[in-house]
């Protein structure tokens, strides 16, 4: 048994000697064919005789050139002295001289191809093939293709097979002259056209000189939207690649180029419609284009993401849209965001907008608004949001009021700007609030159960930075409890947002405060006057409106309006409708509860800073006096009954105690 077990080991052993010893191959050709027929048949494995076996047909029906014969003689050679195998080794070489001959590779690039090769495997350091067969990958990708690197799910390739091999150096590289190289997977291509470079097959890289992208892949004219690059690094494994440093022309938008930065990307399902590569961001953020589109001019960052431009810019610089009247030089609105879309001119698009409209040196004012402007209508939507800054009221100069409302849809062309209710209609009121409105439930209610009270930590905080309404929010944590954190009082902070106590950017952590804060902390120590001025308004069709031929703001949903408490003064309008005018001015018809008058009639005109009501024209007015028995009721008043006789088509004015 002891015989039997020592002959099958040294069977065993002599069959992996024969399959490592030094094989010489032959220079001529029948002999080398018979050489390596007998090394890759040695070890029986299916896939080298398959190899071999093609390789013998390919001879037989003289498709492998018989110049060739002495430089693979060479490189089988070198590739013995290394004691490199059949099936890992070998077997791709053959392979890749295979897919060379079907490809109709010359003599002489074959020639300079081996060289190559053998320069490759002598430079390997001992025991380490990896270089070898990330160049026989390459070379079956090459020949068969023109790729420079390939998978199962990409390729990177070039359009000619017009290269030169050089293996000088400690980097092996494959130098081509002008041509373009292509990304490629399944649905999508890339393309950089007119370049010449270097392909380092041992690092997948390719290194470009010059060369030319354009948008032709994203519908746009190749030919006016483009960009020329100088020099760059593709890594061939990656589906995407970026530039640092390109010139981009767009001539719709600029005579001259933009300098900025390149990134291109195969995308999976991409169609012209939807495709968001090439993109170009540019590296100026004070490009203006005057007519981005009719009557539209932007400020910015400049950046293309397929056929969509978009402005961007950075902590500095925001970019912005300006909107102009017919004729183009009375601005009436600006718009701006980081985040700015543009459609082809024809639809202009931002999120969390900073948005002002102007009348006059008024303005109207949202820190964080949608906005959807179609430029065939000059029609604008501007939407609040339902969470952060975008709750917060619009601030409203020439009114001297803050609103809330749902959106504003306007024609730029028109003087009216609607004021929509988009959910509840009816039920969910515009509210309109004077800059001076105190309620003390509300202050209460900043409040909470806390022992704290947020908006006099907050004035303090402005007195002690001389003056300064913007606040560093971790200095306002730390003024409430030293060890809070920014995270903790962002819901506090949000709820003062929409109550329009300040303005609050996340980003940059920074609370803005507001008149309203210091008017409410005053006000609830009694040492300023304040009114009661609160309106909702529910519109039965949705829309309130703003007319900036006159700068009133007709409201069409008014049950009633307090003026005074304490005098217990009150507006009931007419048919619900109210003009709200400068400086919380109002004209209306209707009812007026008046302490112990009521005075129903015409035009009546509000008047705040002397705080009067012209009664221009009362139709009747009703004294309340006390019943005859003097009945008292549950507060202890006295319970008032209408005179029998009135009083008819007076005029006068009404002076109204705060």
């Amino acid at each position: 048994m002891q015989k039997i077990i020592l002959t099958v080991l040294l069977f065993a052993s002599f069959g992996a000697m024969a399959q490592t010893t030094t094989m010489s191959f032959g220079k001529e050709q029948t002999q080398f064919v018979k050489d390596l027929s007998y090394f890759m048949s040695l070890n029986k494995n299916e896939q080298t005789i398959a190899t071999i076996k093609g390789f013998e047909k390919m001879v037989k029906d003289g498709k492998i050139p018989a110049a060739w014969f002495e430089q693979m003689s060479k490189t089988c050679n070198t590739m013995a002295e290394r004691n490199m195998a059949a099936l890992a080794h070998y077997n791709p070489y053959i392979e890749a001289v295979m897919i060379a001959a079907k490809n109709g590779v010359s003599d002489a690039q074959f020639a300079a191809w081996s060289a190559f090769v053998n320069d490759i495997t002598d430079a390997q350091k001992k025991g380490d093939n990896g270089p070898f067969l990330k160049v026989m990958d390459f070379s079956k990708s090459f020949f068969a293709d023109n790729a420079l690197n390939a998978t199962l799910s990409k390729s990177w390739n070039t359009d000619t097979k017009d290269c030169k091999f050089n293996s000088d150096g400690l980097r092996p590289f494959v130098s081509f002259g002008v041509t373009n190289i292509i990304g490629k997977i399944k649905d999508d291509s890339i393309r950089i056209n007119q370049t010449s470079g270097n392909y380092y097959p041992l690092e997948t890289k390719w290194e470009g000189k010059e060369g030319k992208v354009d948008w032709g892949r994203a519908g746009l004219d190749a030919n006016k939207v483009y960009c020329t690059l100088k020099s760059y690094t593709i890594n061939c494994s990656s589906s995407s690649y970026t530039v640092d440093t390109v010139s981009f022309y767009y001539s719709q938008y600029f005579k001259t180029p933009l300098i900025g930065k390149l990134t291109d990307k195969l995308v999976s399902g991409a169609d012209s419609a939807g495709i968001t590569y090439p993109r170009f961001e540019s590296y100026e953020m004070g490009i203006t284009v005057k007519d981005i589109a009719p009557n539209v001019s932007y400020v910015g960052g400049f950046s293309l993401h397929g056929a969509k431009v978009l402005g961007y810019g950075n902590e500095e610089v925001e970019p912005m849209l300006n909107f102009y009247a017919k004729g183009g030089t009375k601005k009436v609105m600006t718009v701006r965001s980081q985040a700015i879309s543009i459609k082809n001119g024809e639809e202009l698009g931002a999120t969390k907008a900073a948005v002002t409209i102007y009348f006059g040196a008024d303005s109207i004012f949202h820190p964080q608004l949608d906005v959807i402007y179609k430029a065939d209508k000059r029609f604008v939507r501007l939407l609040r949001g339902e969470t952060g800054l975008g709750k917060a009221k619009f601030t409203d100069s020439y009114h001297n009021q803050d609103f809330q409302t749902d959106a504003i849809y306007w024609h730029l062309d028109s003087s009216i700007l609607n004021l929509k209710v988009l959910s509840g209609v009816g039920q969910k009121p515009d509210v309109f609030e004077s800059v001076n409105y105190f309620d003390k439930d509300l202050i209460r209610k900043t409040q909470g159960y806390t022992n704290y009270q947020p908006l006099s930590i907050l004035k303090k905080l402005v007195e002690q930075q001389g003056g300064s309404r913007d606040l560093n929010v971790l200095d306002i944590a730390h003024a409430i409890d030293p060890n809070l954190k920014e995270g903790e009082v962002k819901s506090l902070l949000y709820e003062l947002v929409e109550n329009g106590f300040i303005l609050y950017n996340e980003d940059i952590g920074v609370v803005t405060v507001k008149d309203k804060t210091i008017n409410y902390v005053l006000a609830n120590a009694k040492r300023i006057d304040y009114d009661i001025i609160h309106i909702n308004s529910y519109p039965k069709k949705g829309d309130d409106f703003i007319d900036i031929n006159n700068n009133n703001i007709d409201l069409k949903g008014v049950f009633e309006v307090p003026i005074s408490d304490t005098a217990y003064v009150y507006f009931r309008p007419k048919d619900k409708a109210i003009s709200l005018q400068k400086d919380r001015n109002m004209e209306f018809d209707g009812l007026i509860y008046a302490g112990r008058t009521d005075l129903t009639g015409k035009k009546y005109k509000f008047n705040y800073k002397p705080f009067t009501v012209d009664l221009a024209q009362v139709d009747t007015m009703v004294l309340y006096i006390p019943d005859s028995a003097n009945t008292i009721d549950k507060n202890g008043n006295p319970v008032l009954v209408p005179m029998k006789s009135r009083i008819e088509n007076i005029k006068g004015l009404l002076e109204v105690d705060l």
